[in-house]
């Protein structure tokens, strides 16, 4: 998954939007992850993770003080959930790095990855995220069984 300094969706693959819950209309990552219930319900452990989720953003934002992207989105975000602006109201920061995250896809069950967050040298903006199957966990066979799913349905 590619994505901007603001979060947007740069770019992902058809595998990536089923086991995220993102579809065609899904452009901000911060922005789905607390307003798109679809989006929300397929993460796990959504309460427990949302605060570091906002920490995050929160220090990419301080490496850009008055950049107005950053504050369309605060903005948008502050005005359509409750959640965030009492998440963002506690100034918490926290930076991107190695993670677990656990996501549960309707059509295959729960899928465990480790998160690996890379930036792009050509462009410092931008940030690759790498999600490589837990091992030890039924991931890899469920994740493959979807992909199945989605060749079939295309």
């Amino acid at each position: 998954m590619l994505l901007d300094r603001y979060w947007n969706l740069l770019a992902l693959n058809d595998t990536a939007r089923a086991v995220f819950g993102l579809d065609e209309q899904s452009r901000n990552c911060l922005v789905a992850f607390f307003t798109d219930e679809r989006y929300r319900r397929m993460h796990v452990h959504w309460a427990a993770v949302a605060p570091s989720v906002v920490a995050a953003f929160r220090a990419d934002a301080a490496q850009a003080v008055g950049d107005p992207g950053f504050d369309r989105v605060v903005a948008e975000l502050r005005a359509a959930s409750a959640e965030f602006g009492t998440l963002w109201e506690r100034h918490d920061v926290a930076v991107h790095g190695a993670a677990v995250k656990a996501v549960h896809p309707p059509a295959v069950g729960d899928l465990i990855f480790d998160k690996t967050a890379l930036l792009v040298a050509d462009h410092p903006d931008w940030r690759l995220e790498v999600y490589s199957p837990r091992p030890g966990t039924a991931t890899e066979d469920r994740l493959r069984r979807l992909s199945q799913t989605l060749a079939v349905s295309v």
